[in-house]
């Protein structure tokens, strides 16, 4: 079943919130429901703990009412990869609001998609070199809002089974743990 899935979004900093908190989660998930989604990927820069507390009171207090995946957004100069840990623990990773493809993108094995709408950067997306690059690389291409306001999550979004993001996953070009993964974003 595909999902309406907005899977690069900054909502504890949308929030101003250092820590998440029951009334912070609680306004997290009515913006989600308003939007019209299933669910989202948090993904704080270089946070990924946040979104594992934001899961977790998430079912505890909010019985499910959305899908939340834990990730985060890395910066690997010069571009910015989104890794989300999905529920089956296959890692995720796509390129979040590319822009020149023409020199090599070095975390290229590592990744599973990539960003051809951007909520926050669409003016510097090169679309059609997206597009074929994502072809030649079997990647997917992504809608996401990269929401930094509670009221733009969803303005981009994906309709994707979650089972495709986790097949996608563990078929992955890299046998790297995510801790190895993550090590080589950063050294890139």
């Amino acid at each position: 079943m595909k999902l309406k899935l907005d899977l690069h979004t900054h909502p504890l900093e949308a929030m101003r919130l250092s820590e998440p908190t029951l009334e912070g989660v609680e306004r997290l998930v009515r913006a989600v429901q308003q939007a019209g989604l299933d669910g989202i990927g948090i993904t704080e820069h270089w946070n990924y703990e946040h979104s594992f507390r934001v899961k977790e009171m998430v079912e505890e207090h909010f019985d499910n009412a959305i899908l939340v995946i834990p990730g985060w957004e890395i910066d690997s100069y010069p571009h910015e990869v989104v890794e989300l840990f999905l529920p089956d623990g296959s890692v995720w990773r796509h390129l979040a609001h590319p822009g020149d493809l023409s020199q090599p993108v070095e975390c290229l094995p590592l990744l599973h998609g990539i960003e051809v709408e951007n909520g926050g950067h669409n003016w510097h997306i090169p679309k059609e070199q997206v597009r074929r690059y994502a072809d030649e690389h079997d990647l997917l291409l992504m809608q996401n809002s990269d929401a930094h306001y509670l009221e733009k999550l969803g303005t981009h979004y994906n309709e994707v089974e979650i089972e495709e993001l986790m097949r996608r996953a563990r078929n992955s070009r890299s046998s790297m743990t995510t801790a190895q993964g993550v090590r080589s974003i950063n050294h890139i």
